[in-house]
């Protein structure tokens, strides 16, 4: 799926013009493990609220207030940059 298509689905699902942009454009890079999972939302809204990674979910971040995109974006953030990332959900939790 390209990053329009990605930004058509997130319009209808009512995120607005600028954050369906910012977030189509980084959704379309995420890592290939959670590309399944994003899938799986897109097609049918299904969420995956089990997976996670460095002790973070992404049922955690479903109960701090994240939308299910901004949730697998995080957990692609714990991927590609896990010491920055924890520094920053650490702070945040505190």
């Amino acid at each position: 799926m390209n990053t329009e298509q990605i930004k058509d689905i997130l319009l209808q699902r009512g995120y607005s013009e600028r954050n369906a942009a910012i977030a189509s454009k980084e959704l379309v890079d995420i890592s290939d493990k959670l590309t399944p999972i994003l899938m799986d939302w897109l097609n049918d809204e299904n969420c995956q609220k089990d997976y996670s990674v460095e002790g973070h979910s992404i049922q955690e971040c479903l109960e701090n207030g994240m939308k299910y995109p901004a949730a697998i974006l995080t957990m692609d953030w714990l991927i590609k940059d896990p010491k920055v990332a924890l520094r920053s959900l650490t702070k945040g939790t505190r």
